[in-house]
């Protein structure tokens, strides 16, 4: 039994939705909570460190890999937000039999794209930010490997899914998302007017972009 805080909206397929830093799964999905109305059972854990989950010392995307392998059942779609994403691939690589479908939004896989110039940027920011930072320290997300020819070979749907704002941090999370979904044969999706935050600013097509993947699933046979 898992000592992780896990919300639970509606009933019917399994869906375990990955946060990212800073806020819990409750916060960061509050504009995906019509998904419960359309016949599914969303999962949202709070990742160890975060709301009402289990303290630790270091906030490590492994660790959390494996809390949310466990969470899969017999098999349930698989949802990841920025680090939440990479949270979501490690996940997926270690239990690909009891993954439905994956979608990443917004994933900061950076680890693929390393040397270019807004990622460097990007990563060098978030250094800077973490010097300040009084909470609890999270492991970088860059340092993580992602095992894209075990996803590649993965038979279970996959869509890799940001904003078109290429302002701030936009560049960067570009460059991991096109690197990413080429490397694990994915889909492409940008949402119009909206960034990082595409949750928050764009729900709907958010919403529209996960249904149409899991009804992707539906139709696969087997």
């Amino acid at each position: 039994m898992s000592d992780l805080y896990i919300a639970g909206w509606g009933e019917g397929a399994p869906a375990v939705l990955v946060h990212g830093s800073f806020h819990g799964g409750e916060e960061t999905f509050t504009g995906q909570r019509p998904l419960a109305d359309a016949g599914y059972r969303l999962l949202l854990p709070d990742r160890r460190g975060h709301g009402r989950s289990p303290e630790v010392e270091l906030i490590d995307f492994e660790t959390d890999a494996a809390d949310v392998a466990g969470l899969l059942g017999e098999g349930a779609h698989l949802v990841g937000y920025s680090y939440g994403g990479v949270v979501a691939l490690l996940a997926a690589a270690a239990a690909p039999e009891r993954v439905r479908s994956l979608a990443l939004l917004e994933p900061s896989a950076f680890s693929l794209v390393r040397g270019h110039p807004a990622v460097e940027a990007t990563i060098a920011l978030v250094e800077e930010q973490r010097r300040g930072y009084e909470g609890t320290p999270e492991r970088p997300f860059w340092e993580a490997e992602i095992p894209v020819a075990a996803l590649r070979a993965a038979k279970f749907p996959k869509l890799v899914v940001t904003g078109t704002d290429r302002e701030g941090i936009g560049e960067a999370m570009h460059a991991a998302a096109d690197s990413l979904a080429a490397a694990v044969g994915a889909p492409r999706v940008s949402i119009p007017d909206a960034g990082h935050l595409l949750l928050r600013e764009q729900p709907q097509a958010v919403n529209a972009a996960l249904l149409d993947l899991w009804a992707r699933r539906r139709r696969r046979p087997g």
